[in-house]
């Protein structure tokens, strides 16, 4: 089995790779800062950057969507309330206009049943 050539001397000739100089070819940390990466490390590296692009870009659009429907949330919260109070004060001034009912032009089915109303409207708002 013949030896690998190497790079040539000083001289011009070719030398074989087991009488290399071992100040010449050391195998340090220097080594990576003279030759490029390889196109699989290239490759990897591209990808894990884009993935941390994505993933970071994916985090603040969900994290903008949570707050927007947080918000759309305490804006229906309100609303419903809201309309919770007016059916309440409808339902108040409903009931206040069938207690105020005049009933001296009422027959006595009329009279009955509005008696029979206003026992409900009273015990629903805790009139004695």
């Amino acid at each position: 089995m013949h030896p690998k050539k190497a790079k040539t001397s000083e001289s011009g000739a070719y030398t074989s790779s087991s009488n290399r100089d071992p100040e010449e070819h050391s195998y340090g940390g220097n080594e990576s800062e003279s030759r490029p990466i390889g196109q699989k490390v290239a490759k990897r590296k591209l990808k894990e950057k884009g993935k941390k692009n994505v993933t970071k870009s994916v985090n603040v659009d969900f994290e903008h969507r949570w707050k927007r429907l947080e918000e759309l949330q305490a804006q229906k919260l309100v609303v419903l309330n809201e309309i919770k109070n007016k059916a309440k004060d409808d339902t108040l001034r409903a009931d206040y206009e069938i207690l105020m009912k005049d009933t001296a032009a009422m027959n006595d089915q009329q009279l009955a049943i509005h008696n029979h109303m206003c026992s409900i409207i009273k015990a629903r708002h805790d009139i004695p």
